[in-house]
């Protein structure tokens, strides 16, 4: 190989890389973006017709939620949401979907399904609220199962219902299609919450969060 080819051939591996590398780097803010303070997509603002809501499906407000049951930091916004959804009631729509980071918490998705398997008996919300409050007894356990079929139970479920349903594919379905869109959002982290569609910052206190609930009725049409 001559003198010149090697050069050519040294420029061609520098210019390869340092396109690699943008990519690299685009895909890397890209997965970074929470897109704070920005208007989402659509599906972060419109409710459809089988997402869990509580208040009023139709109010000018809508609150929408992407949770993950075995995190942390959503066991604490936990309570905040219920007081806000039982103080604002029909004037708010407060929505939850699924997120669960499977990667680190490993039995997110199965109680994510148990949600969903509630919800086949008209319980969504009672099997939501147990498992946020039992969250430190199910989130380490190695049958997670055997512990949402007793809070089933607790919920006066039918027992052999719930066990059907916590295997069938079509609930697996419902919650991947909410983890699927937080990643079409780049949403990288839970409780990830989006107020009549913009992605706002986690408030810290129960009355920030109210704040931004009133400046948003505020400023709701009539």
């Amino acid at each position: 190989m001559s003198h010149s080819d090697q050069k050519r051939n040294r420029k061609s591996l520098l210019l390869y890389a340092a396109l690699a590398a943008l990519v690299v780097a685009g895909i890397l803010v890209a997965r970074g973006m929470k897109n704070d303070g920005v208007t989402s997509p659509g599906a972060a603002f419109e409710i459809r017709s089988d997402d869990w809501v509580k208040g009023n499906p139709k109010a000018a407000v809508r609150l929408i939620e992407y949770s993950d049951f075995q995190c942390p930091a959503c066991g604490s916004y936990y309570p905040l949401v219920k007081e806000l959804a039982e103080e604002y009631g029909d004037r708010v729509a407060f929505v939850y979907r699924h997120f669960p980071l499977a990667t680190i918490h490993r039995n997110a998705f199965s109680a994510a399904i148990a949600a969903e398997a509630a919800g086949r008996q008209g319980d969504f919300w009672g099997m939501h609220d147990t498992l946020f409050e039992k969250q430190a007894a199910w989130g380490e356990s190695s049958n997670p199962e055997e512990l949402f079929a007793g809070y089933a139970a607790d919920l006066d479920l039918d027992a052999e219902r719930f066990r059907t349903d916590s295997v069938d594919s079509s609930l697996r379905t419902r919650v991947e299609r909410d983890a699927r869109e937080a990643d079409a959002l780049a949403l990288n982290s839970t409780p990830t919450f989006f107020l009549n569609g913009v992605n706002i910052a986690n408030p810290r206190s129960l009355e920030e969060f109210k704040t931004q609930i009133e400046a948003a009725l505020a400023s709701a049409p009539l």
